[in-house]
């Protein structure tokens, strides 16, 4: 009996099939260009992983290499980093070195932007980028346009209404503070140092005030906070004489201030209650003698002085100084407390009284000579 050739055939694929199939699958380990095997073994079993590493600049290919019947399921190679550079211009005013696009790991490029333009989450107009040992960058190489953010935190009100929209560079936005702040700038601009002015809105104070002829009491500070109180003393020789107690008001001025005057040439104000007001005096001029023995009908008489705020009690024997007195609650006008008001022309008259006078003149002759003096 013939056995058909396919049959046969048959049975000693089987054979030899079952023959493999009893054989023991294992891998030995590979030769690694540009990396190693750690570890490595004699034989790998089947299914074992094996482990490799690269060398510095390049990386292992992506997959887990495995031990299978006709050897590893995938070939353990290394592949060089690299980095690529898009070739994009937007915003870049210059690239260096210019053209190049792939760099290998370590290798930097230096990017430049344009006027309006920044790198990316940095607020930097130039910057180096450097490739990294995993292929990718250590930071983003693009340019985008100069935006300001919300203004948080600066004593703004409702600051999200008003920046909101268009917020590029040389952009203007009005704004308001919120109690007890003022704006330092009709509106906000965006640089690229964020909005200006720095800050938006600073807390309303007071400067120091400048009173003249006065002196501050306490600590003196180059600014006041709204509703502080300060107190301040003329000088001496001013009044008022007791301290006066100012306040620095919700305009950021100075309210209760009363000017500092000097006491003697203080007006006088008889409605103003103030009873430490100067006495004020007419000036007042005394009779001129030429000469005791002239006829008094030449003689050039002053009108009797009024003083106002007050009365003249006493006149001097030699008719150039007045003595008087001021009313209740007056003082006298001059400096040095003296109740008396003199001759402004007694140089004259001693002048006139030192000269030779030659009795046989005629009265006309010396009211000639002298009547420019009388």
């Amino acid at each position: 009996m013939r056995v058909p050739v396919k049959l046969l055939s048959f049975v000693f694929w089987l054979f030899f099939f079952n023959c493999a199939q009893s054989q023991e699958i294992t891998c030995t380990a590979p030769v690694i260009s540009n990396g190693f095997v750690v570890e490595p073994e004699e034989e790998y079993q089947r299914d074992a992983i094996l482990k490799y590493r690269c060398s510095p600049g390049f990386k292992a290919r992506e997959g887990i290499p495995r031990c299978a019947k006709f050897g590893w399921t995938l070939n353990p190679e290394c592949d060089e980093v690299t980095c690529e550079h898009k070739s994009t211009r937007f915003g870049v005013q210059k690239i260096n070195p210019e053209g190049k696009t792939i760099f290998r790991a370590e290798e930097s490029v230096e990017i430049t932007c344009t006027e309006k333009y920044w790198i990316i989450f940095t607020k930097e107009a130039i910057r180096s980028f450097t490739c990294q040992e995993n292929g990718e960058w250590d930071h983003q190489p693009v340019c985008e346009v100069i935006r300001c953010e919300v203004p948080r935190d600066q004593q703004l009100h409702n600051p999200y209404s008003y920046f909101r929209g268009d917020m590029t560079l040389e952009t203007k936005k009005s704004y308001s503070c919120i109690s007890g702040y003022e704006k330092k700038a009709t509106v906000a601009t965006c640089t690229r140092e964020g909005w200006t002015p720095k800050p938006l809105c600073a807390k309303k104070m007071c400067a120091a005030p400048n009173i003249p002829n006065a002196e501050i009491l306490g600590d003196q500070r180059q600014e006041y906070k709204i509703n502080s109180r300060i107190q301040y003393k003329c000088r001496r020789g001013f009044e008022p004489e007791q301290p006066v107690e100012i306040t620095c008001n919700s305009r950021t001025e100075w309210t209760g201030i009363r000017p500092c005057i000097d006491i003697k040439n203080h007006p006088v104000n008889l409605n103003s209650g103030d009873h430490h007001k100067a006495c004020c005096s007419a000036f007042w001029e005394p009779p001129i003698k030429i000469h005791p023995w002239l006829p008094s009908s030449k003689q050039k008489l002053c009108p009797a002085p009024s003083v106002e705020n007050g009365f003249i009690h006493t006149l001097s024997s030699n008719e150039e100084e007045i003595f008087y007195s001021c009313d209740t609650g007056y003082k006298p006008f001059s400096s040095d407390g003296n109740n008396s008001v003199i001759n402004k022309r007694q140089n004259e008259t001693q002048l006139l009284k030192a000269t030779q006078i030659n009795r046989d003149l005629d009265v006309d002759v010396l009211l000639k000579m002298f009547g420019h003096q009388i």
